[in-house]
């Protein structure tokens, strides 16, 4: 059995003035910024894949696990929750493909074809979060930002499968 320690500091954005917030943050991930919800920690501990320094690409695919884990795993039922959570992931996705500049490598695993109705799903809605970002239609005058979030969709599949 594989057994990874996550190590965790408390980052206070009042001595830290590089923080825009107070918060636990894997110390491996510096240049995330620090969790300030609870659920950010245990996304942090439990549905990453790799020790080591976060990528992207990692994060696509612990994205993939939280799905797995918090969505199909029927987690989140249990919760009245006002939110459809499939948005909320894919608002994950946009939110991180934004923060790398639309930057990801291309993945060596399309999501699988058993979850194509996930990857059609997230992919409206991360569409729709990108445009509320910019500006409606912003995707569509800007192809290669669909093709960002299609590569990151393919990431999310591999930590789903």
């Amino acid at each position: 059995m594989t057994q990874y320690v996550r190590e965790f500091a408390y980052v206070d954005e009042l001595v830290d003035k590089t923080q825009k917030y107070s918060g636990w943050q894997l110390c491996n991930t510096p240049a995330f910024d620090p969790m300030i919800i609870p659920y950010g920690v245990i996304h942090d501990a439990m549905e990453h894949f790799t020790v080591g320094e976060s990528t992207i690409e990692q994060e696509m695919m612990a994205i993939g696990s939280l799905y797995h884990i918090r969505i199909l795993g029927k987690w989140w039922d249990q919760f009245n929750i006002d939110y459809n959570p499939v948005e909320l992931v894919a608002w994950d996705i946009a939110r991180f493909l934004k923060e790398k500049f639309f930057v990801i490598d291309s993945c060596d695993r399309k999501c699988p074809s058993e979850l194509s109705h996930v990857a059609r799903e997230l992919e409206a809605y991360g569409v729709s979060k990108v445009d509320e970002y910019y500006s409606p239609g912003y995707c569509a005058e800007n192809p290669s930002i669909l093709d960002s979030f299609r590569r990151a969709i393919d990431w999310v599949g591999g930590g789903i499968s």
